[in-house]
């Protein structure tokens, strides 16, 4: 087993309690999911987040604004055979993808893809607080953080043109 397949196995064992229970029906998630899949490049506007920021993260700059690509499942992809497909009606489990300080989200194209086909709707930061090498671990968490709750308020927001919008569940509740 790949580095890569090794990494998919650990992530879906911790989300598969996320997913709706399936009775008795056999799928492998190695397999392309059952879902067609969207992405887009998009940004946190500046000051979208200032309210409630955690003490951890107090004094760290943010400059300008958070980027991101975002991944969703769309419509049921006609093209893959599955008895696992999520009633409409539902909201999708987010997984904030975090990637390593040399790379960004488009190194992992095909992973984020390969979770948003089961189902999962899969951001992912481009870290910019600081250049690479000055950039700390605390750093891409309050970026990470920052587009969470961001995407969390846009799920809430009437009428907003963020495809989380009505996808995601905008108050999650806290374990």
């Amino acid at each position: 087993m790949n580095r890569r397949t090794a990494t998919l196995v650990v992530l879906l064992t911790l989300l598969t309690p996320a997913l709706p229970r399936v009775a008795a029906q056999a799928f492998d998630f190695e397999d392309e999911g059952p879902y067609q899949v969207y992405f887009l490049d998009s940004f946190v506007p500046s000051g979208a987040v200032s309210q409630n920021t955690p003490a951890v993260f107090s004094g760290l700059p943010v400059s300008g604004f958070v980027g991101y690509r975002i991944y969703w499942p769309g419509p049921p992809n006609p093209f893959v055979q599955t008895p696992f497909v999520v009633p409409q009606t539902s909201y999708r489990p987010l997984v904030m993808f975090l990637h390593g300080w040399g790379s960004n989200p488009a190194a992992y194209h095909a992973m984020c893809t390969h979770l948003a086909s089961w189902g999962f709707v899969v951001p992912a930061v481009f870290y910019n607080i600081n250049p690479i090498q000055n950039q700390l671990p605390i750093e891409q968490a309050y970026e990470a953080w920052i587009l969470h709750e961001y995407l969390l308020a846009e799920a809430a927001a009437p009428g907003s043109a963020n495809p989380v919008n009505g996808l995601i569940d905008p108050n999650p509740a806290t374990p």
